[in-house]
């Protein structure tokens, strides 16, 4: 063979060489390529999903605030069928308050249409002094039941009525006390 030959076989066998190569390069790129995009794909899905499951702990976190305000909200109201704790509440505070119940009874309410709560209206009537009867109200207003004050009279005990036997252990500074309210109910 002639050096000329020798060449041209040479350069041949190089540029196949290279060729092939070159296809290999390219084939190996468009794998890293199909492999990063693969990557990049499943970082995607990743973040969405760890996206979802932050989302997923602040419901959890907020049903959690819900429910208790929910159930803050259920012991608001009394359930009307069984009002043996509502009417123990109503004692306590008038023992605490230092006020002489003389009757606690439920009233006839109208029925108005407009109005979506279901309640029941009570009436307490008895004796105190007027700090009581401010501190049963003050009670009432802030106690774990929905109460509203409809009717509230207040009067100082007559002489003639200190005489009567139901009287004993009041005084003039006295005050017969009658406190109409509504109570909403479950």
């Amino acid at each position: 063979m002639k050096p000329k030959e020798k060449i041209y076989l040479s350069l041949l066998l190089f540029l196949v060489s290279g060729l092939i190569l070159l296809f290999f390069v390219f084939s190996l790129f468009k794998e890293i390529r199909k492999q990063s995009q693969s990557l990049l794909n499943l970082k995607k899905s990743l973040a969405e999903k760890e996206m979802r499951l932050i989302n997923i702990q602040n419901l959890k976190l907020v049903e959690k605030e819900v429910s208790q305000d929910l159930e803050k909200t259920e012991k608001i109201f009394f359930d009307k069928e069984a009002p043996i704790d509502f009417i123990n509440f109503l004692e306590k505070t008038s023992q605490d308050c230092e006020i002489i119940v003389e009757k606690i009874s439920p009233i006839s309410s109208p029925k108005t249409p407009t109005s979506t709560l279901s309640r029941l209206d009570f009436q307490i009537t008895g004796f105190s002094n007027f700090k009581g009867a401010v501190c049963f109200l003050q009670k009432l207003e802030f106690g774990p039941y929905l109460i509203q004050v409809s009717n509230l009279n207040l009067r100082r005990i007559t002489q003639e009525e200190l005489k009567n036997k139901n009287f004993q252990g009041l005084s003039l500074n006295d005050l017969k006390l009658s406190i109409s309210f509504r109570v909403y109910t479950r």
